[in-house]
């Protein structure tokens, strides 16, 4: 199980208790289950019989909050993203929900996250997981080669970033997002994630497509979390890992949702930035290129904002 008891008991201690916990399983063999509903009986368990990726999971659980809320306004309903490796301190939750309460015109939420690491593996007696003060993101922000990278990342959190601000997107691994923001740039009544990525970037897929629409994004600072990481090593260690499936969704994701100018403008810097895996994730991205290509004409019908909105985000 990892870090899971870690993360459920976290959200068990919440001070914000007018929630509900849906889990979906992706046909684990680890006593995953058992776990959750001796910790939270109240919890909705779901166990898929194969694993059908992170995407069409997470769509099962948010069609069941919107059956659950049945026609209840939408606009006041929340619906949270958390990864399995992320322990929230206990007003995180509430922090989060009050952001959203207080600006009706944002559609998503995220916090300050904050490393954690083992210590003293070798030794079981001496072994601990420690919370240190190492920041994983504070946001994500948009690059001129179009990449979404965190804020702040492997920096010492010394409260330079104790404040509220607008951001292009936050992390998956903590996101709290307006149940009317999810119908409102949802691609079906069954499709609220990219079921085409399958797992990775679909969250941040999930952020192109609420900016398109005009909806606000905003980091949290008293919203607080912790992400595991592993062994500490010293320094700024941690660097995702991006497999040909990340870097595929990428550019499905840019191919779906960034202006057109901005691609052929800025595609040398696109194919630079990601030197190492272009040309295996475009070959990879032209097999959904059918599917991207209807998508993209969906949300650019809809569209909201026009392109110097997302020009200004560049950083």
């Amino acid at each position: 199980m990892g870090t899971l008891p870690n993360v459920v008991d976290a959200i068990v201690g919440q001070t914000y208790t007018d929630a509900t916990l849906k889990l979906i399983d992706n046909a684990s063999t680890d006593g995953v289950i058992s776990y959750i509903r001796d910790r939270a009986p109240r919890a909705t368990v779901i166990k898929n019989a194969r694993d059908i990726g992170t995407a069409q999971a997470q769509n099962q659980a948010i069609r069941l909050a919107l059956q659950g809320w049945g026609g209840s306004e939408l606009d006041q309903k929340f619906v949270l993203f958390l990864e399995n490796d992320i322990t929230m301190e206990p007003n995180t939750l509430r922090e989060l929900v009050r952001a959203l309460e207080h600006d009706r015109e944002l559609g998503a939420v995220g916090g300050k996250i904050l490393r954690m690491f083992d210590e003293n593996i070798q030794d079981e007696a001496l072994h601990e997981r420690v919370q240190s003060d190492h920041i994983d993101s504070v946001g994500l922000k948009l690059t001129s080669a179009l990449k979404l990278v965190p804020r702040g990342a492997g920096e010492v959190d010394q409260e330079q970033y104790d404040f509220s601000r607008v951001v292009f997107a936050v992390p998956g691994a903590m996101m709290l997002v307006r149940a009317s923001a999810l119908q409102d740039v949802r691609h079906s009544d069954e499709e609220y994630l990219d079921k085409d990525f399958v797992t990775g970037r679909e969250h941040e897929d999930l952020s192109w497509r609420l900016q398109n629409m005009g909806w606000r994004i905003e980091f949290v600072p008293t919203a607080i979390a912790y992400k595991y990481r592993g062994i500490y090593q010293g320094g700024d260690i941690v660097r995702d890992r991006y497999d040909s499936r990340m870097d595929r969704n990428e550019l499905m994701m840019l191919a779906k949702n960034a202006p057109m100018a901005y691609l052929a403008f800025r595609a040398p810097s696109i194919a630079l930035s990601r030197f190492a895996s272009f040309p295996s994730a475009l070959v990879q991205s032209l097999r959904h290129v059918g599917k991207m290509a209807k998508k993209r004409k969906d949300i650019f019908a809809n569209r909201r904002i026009g392109n110097g909105a997302i020009r200004e985000m560049i950083s």
